[in-house]
């Protein structure tokens, strides 16, 4: 039997089933107390009463604003040891601190997920994913080509999908087109050459993608293949040929999808194609 170092094993627990392990016995946290507070907290989204708005509007999926003079005072710690504990939960690749205003921390749960989400693994469609993929991104493939075999991808699965559950009588593992346009905007992701390849920066990018395909290119696979070629442009000069903002929503989108390209590659490091931009239908490569 292969031995596998403890630190290479990765346990998926639910937070509810982790919290059903704590067993108080006085006001001091213990660390596994403490991690499941965090984790807590990032479920709520939590923040502090004195935080702008502005700043609450951005929490992500999973973050949550906090002190550490408030950890010290919930825990019952000195500030030195919740210092040490943030610190060895972010050595680990658990958590992500940002410090902003002095005194606030912006906490993001990297290992967290939405249980409810169905994933690729072990299943035929993801190796057809990469492949198509990893294909636009190598020049195999067109734009043209790969949009349109996005759109037989997401119609095949779905229906595959449907045929597998129509004798159960539970639809959880049931692919939905979402599911599946979530798994290949994210192999999009994986193989933009980004600078920051830290993992919850990737989620974002991935998140900001899919509601701007999803809202705005109205599922349309050429044109978001055409956006994802423009981004570099994008970002250095705010504008996209290939798009148009019609709304106030759509452009709190865009600058969303900005925003998270520009944290994940904050220097242009990719040159945008030469190719000319092609306004396509928006029901062609659904």
């Amino acid at each position: 039997m292969k031995h596998i170092p403890k630190e290479n094993i990765k346990v998926s627990l639910s937070v509810g089933f982790l919290a059903s392990l704590q067993d108080r016995h006085n006001e001091r946290y213990s660390k596994h107390e403490a991690f499941c507070y965090l984790l807590d907290k990032a479920c709520e989204h939590y923040m502090p009463k004195a935080v702008s708005k502005e700043v609450a509007d951005e929490l992500k999926d999973f973050q949550f604003i906090t002190t550490k003079t408030q950890l010290a005072e919930d825990w019952h710690w000195h500030r030195a040891t919740v210092r040490q504990f943030l610190e060895k939960l972010t050595e680990h690749g658990l958590i992500h601190c940002k410090e902003f205003e002095t005194k606030y921390t912006i906490i993001t749960m990297i290992g967290m997920k939405d249980g409810n989400v169905p994933t690729m693994r072990n299943n035929i469609l993801e190796p057809i994913i990469r492949f198509t993929m990893d294909s636009w991104f190598n020049g195999t493939s067109t734009t043209e080509e790969t949009a349109v075999v996005c759109g037989q991808i997401v119609k095949g699965a779905v229906a595959l999908s449907q045929e597998n559950n129509s004798a159960s009588t539970s639809s959880d593992n049931q692919l939905s087109s979402d599911d599946i346009a979530t798994c290949m905007i994210g192999r999009l992701v994986d193989c933009m050459p980004l600078v920051d390849e830290e993992e919850h920066n990737k989620l974002q990018l991935r998140n900001a993608i899919f509601k701007f395909f999803t809202r705005v290119l109205n599922r349309d696979w050429l044109q978001l293949f055409l956006l994802i070629k423009e981004l570099p442009d994008i970002a250095s000069h705010g504008k996209a040929a290939s798009v148009k903002l019609n709304t106030a929503e759509d452009m709190s989108l865009f600058q969303s999808l900005c925003s998270a390209y520009k944290v994940c590659c904050p220097t242009s490091t990719v040159e945008t194609a030469a190719k000319p931009v092609v306004t396509a239908k928006a029901d062609n490569h659904k």
